[in-house]
Protein backbone atom coordinates (compact mmCIF):
# COMPACT_ATOMS: atom_id res chain seq x y z
CA UNK A 1 0.00 0.00 0.00
CA UNK A 2 1.40 3.39 -0.98
CA UNK A 3 0.54 6.79 0.39
CA UNK A 4 1.31 9.76 -1.79
CA UNK A 5 0.97 13.45 -1.21
CA UNK A 6 -1.45 14.98 -3.74
CA UNK A 7 0.28 18.36 -3.83
CA UNK A 8 4.01 17.81 -3.53
CA UNK A 9 4.66 21.56 -3.78
CA UNK A 10 2.55 22.30 -0.71
CA UNK A 11 4.37 19.77 1.42
CA UNK A 12 5.83 21.38 4.55
CA UNK A 13 9.57 21.43 4.93
CA UNK A 14 10.91 19.13 7.61
CA UNK A 15 12.47 21.10 10.46
CA UNK A 16 15.72 19.16 10.89
CA UNK A 17 17.07 21.62 13.46
CA UNK A 18 14.09 20.97 15.76
CA UNK A 19 14.54 17.21 15.36
CA UNK A 20 18.25 17.56 16.16
CA UNK A 21 17.52 19.64 19.27
CA UNK A 22 14.99 17.08 20.55
CA UNK A 23 17.52 14.26 20.02
CA UNK A 24 20.14 16.22 21.99
CA UNK A 25 17.63 16.80 24.82
CA UNK A 26 16.74 13.09 24.92
CA UNK A 27 20.42 12.11 25.11
CA UNK A 28 21.06 14.66 27.88
CA UNK A 29 18.08 13.35 29.88
CA UNK A 30 19.29 9.76 29.43
CA UNK A 31 22.82 10.64 30.57
CA UNK A 32 21.48 12.50 33.62
CA UNK A 33 19.17 9.59 34.55
CA UNK A 34 22.00 7.09 34.04
CA UNK A 35 24.37 9.10 36.25
CA UNK A 36 21.71 9.44 38.97
CA UNK A 37 20.99 5.69 38.90
CA UNK A 38 24.71 4.86 39.05
CA UNK A 39 25.17 7.21 42.02
CA UNK A 40 22.38 5.41 43.86
CA UNK A 41 23.96 2.08 42.97
CA UNK A 42 20.85 0.71 41.29
CA UNK A 43 22.30 0.31 37.82
CA UNK A 44 25.81 -0.36 36.59
CA UNK A 45 26.43 0.15 32.89
CA UNK A 46 29.12 -2.03 31.40
CA UNK A 47 30.62 -1.15 28.03
CA UNK A 48 29.99 -3.77 25.36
Amino acid sequence: MRYECKNKHEKDKIDFEAIRQSKIQMIQKFIAAKKEAEDKGKIVFKPL
